[in-house]
């Protein structure tokens, strides 16, 4: 990707409003720093009631944070410790961009964050089985595709020609969003990523889900994110912009040490986590009511 084409998608993405300045700071943390002072992260979390609210909602559930649910955000950075925060925050900001009341004529948005809601169940499930970081998987699953999200809610006329592409076409999404804009939503979604400071294990996961072979895909969480993927539209849960499944690298597979059988057994064991995580997103998008 050329270095202009890259300068003006940057300049245009600055109508993409930034995270609230207490995400922000806490996402930007270290996490030495975090964890020698869970006092000012509280205070940091405490600024912010929508933010608080949501973190809130999210740090009870199994995929994110705790089993049992937490009472205030001191609670809530004491019992999750600072890695694991920040995985939350990272998720209940970006979502938090994106209104769920306000419903899309062009694309079924509430689907869309299904079919996000049911990458990162799975996600999570890979990881355990891979023995890495699953919360940190699920809020990477959860946030895979959100540059097609930046494209409708932001950029409404191009998201539009992009689906009368896929439809005029009949390709898959990715491929419209190429013939319309020269990328894809990938590189859409690693600019605004970056921009809102992301922990990078999510970046990348966001930048390669589709092309976890590349050398950049470093972190195992992307390649975990793209066989979660490819596993949610083979479901069939949600909407992620076609009905089309992507081809799963095997490249991938082997590095993660799995094989279908494991696949099969990640699948059996991610059914709980498939209800809990559409019934979590569903509250997430709810709009905050603040009191008083």
């Amino acid at each position: 990707m050329s270095s202009t084409v890259l300068r003006d998608l940057d300049q245009g993405l600055k109508v993409v409003p930034p995270l609230s300045s207490s995400a922000a700071r806490l996402l930007s943390t270290s996490e030495a720093a975090a964890e020698a002072d869970g006092d000012a992260l509280a205070m940091m979390l405490e600024k912010d009631p929508e933010l608080a609210i949501r973190v809130l909602g999210m740090a009870g559930t199994s995929l994110l944070g705790l089993h049992t649910p937490v009472a205030s955000p001191r609670e809530a950075c004491l019992a999750l410790g600072a890695a694991r925060l920040r995985n939350v925050v990272a998720a209940a900001a970006v979502i938090g961009q994106f209104p769920g009341d306000a419903d899309s004529p062009r694309f079924d948005r509430h689907g869309f964050w299904e079919h996000c809601a049911a990458t990162g169940a799975l996600a999570y499930t890979l990881a355990l089985e891979a023995n890495e970081d699953a919360e940190l998987a699920f809020a990477a699953g959860l946030l895979h595709d959100v540059g097609r999200i930046v494209l409708d809610v932001y950029f409404p006329r191009t998201f539009l020609a992009i689906l009368r592409y896929r439809d005029r076409h009949d390709v898959w999404i990715r491929d419209a969003e190429a013939g319309v804009m020269g990328f894809d939503h990938c590189l859409v979604g690693e600019r605004v990523a970056r921009r809102w400071k992301l922990p990078e294990p999510i970046v990348q996961a966001i930048a390669w889900h589709h092309q976890p072979q590349r050398p950049e895909a470093s972190h195992p969480v992307t390649g975990i994110v793209h066989v979660a993927d490819v596993l949610a539209r083979g479901l069939q849960v949600g909407n992620p912009g076609d009905d089309a499944i992507p081809m799963l690298c095997e490249q991938t597979l082997t590095r993660l040490n799995m094989d279908w059988n494991v696949l099969q057994r990640c699948l059996e064991q991610a059914e709980l986590y498939l209800v809990e995580a559409r019934a979590m997103i569903h509250r997430s998008l709810q709009p905050v009511t603040l009191a008083g």
